[in-house]
């Protein structure tokens, strides 16, 4: 009987990851009309920039700026860069707060560009009064250099420096949790220094508690279910761990992301775990394509050290 019921568990986990599969396969065709689509919303703001140009609002000029920063930051490292540097430009012409808040945001668009020296050093000019700033102003500057910290200690992947910028990282993100009213924010920070602390079952908790809170329109949404991914992939529970990447992989392809770890997690969960090789290979390519548009360097050496394996 018990190997009756395995048999069974064994098909049905078997049918329900090929029809997610099947999903994802079915969206990757339609990836170029999602970028299309992107493409002409980019369009869009970039029309009402010119005509925003001879007016003398400023803060008009930055939330449009701010908007295609919005629309660049996961799809063209290069663009989100140039938008970036306009928004810094702007912000020291408005306020402080929009200076702390420019700056952050050009802080975090060098580290998801593998640019990590740059983007700690852009933080480290911003002098920081939490009597003068809106709190969503000083959580934003704490989360942003905490990520950078966690990027650098994974991107470092040694025994000396990494348990440093981890630490430093947690540290940051420490001081924003005090900071935000977002109980999935809350639950995803708390998540990450859980995750850098090796505390891998806490660190699910907290990342379930933030994916069953976040609505599926939520700014952390594909973060968090990246990381259970991950998360599960460390804890063995590779049909878990599967889903998470493919719902992710697909919320990346709607929302025309090129800057994502999802398909790259797949990919080597198909080829180490599930002896997928056509499949991994299939995910592999589209990845490396994806880190090559978006252009950042580290992603593309991530995926360039498995991509010959894979296909190979």
């Amino acid at each position: 009987h018990l190997f009756t019921i395995l048999f069974c568990f064994n098909i049905v986990s078997c049918n329900s990851r090929h029809s997610l599969l099947n999903e994802l396969d079915s969206e990757l065709e339609k990836r170029e009309l999602y970028q299309e689509i992107k493409k002409e919303r980019i369009h869009k703001l970039m029309e009402s920039i010119s005509s925003e140009t001879r007016t003398t609002d400023l803060r008009g000029k930055y939330n449009i700026y701010n908007k295609l920063y919005s629309e660049y930051i996961s799809f063209q490292f290069d663009s989100a860069y140039k938008y970036t540097t306009k928004l810094c430009h702007l912000g020291r012409n408005i306020s402080p707060s929009y200076m702390v808040d420019s700056k952050t945001q050009l802080s975090f668009i060098l580290s998801n560009g593998g640019v990590f020296k740059e983007a700690i050093d852009s933080l480290s000019t911003i002098k920081i009064s939490e009597y003068e700033r809106p709190d969503s102003i000083i959580s934003n500057y704490y989360i942003a250099l905490g990520r950078i910290y966690h990027n650098l200690a994974d991107y470092s992947s040694d025994n000396i420096y990494t348990p440093i910028y981890n630490s430093l990282g947690n540290e940051a993100l420490l001081k924003g949790i005090n900071l935000v009213t977002d109980s999935v924010t809350i639950y995803w920070l708390m998540g990450k220094i859980e995750l850098k602390n090796h505390n891998i079952n806490e660190a699910k908790e907290h990342f379930e508690r933030a994916n069953e809170l976040a609505p599926d329109n939520h700014i952390r949404k594909g973060v968090i279910r990246s990381t259970l991914a991950h998360i599960y992939y460390q804890l063995n529970d590779y049909e878990k761990s599967m889903y998470y990447y493919v719902v992710c992989s697909i919320d990346n392809i709607k929302s025309a992301r090129t800057e994502n770890v999802a398909l790259r997690g797949l990919a080597t969960l198909l080829f180490y775990q599930k002896k997928e090789i056509n499949k991994a290979a299939y995910y592999i390519n589209i990845a490396l394509d994806d880190a090559t548009m978006y252009s950042a360097r580290h992603r593309k050496i991530a995926i360039g050290n498995l991509h010959p394996i894979i296909v190979g």
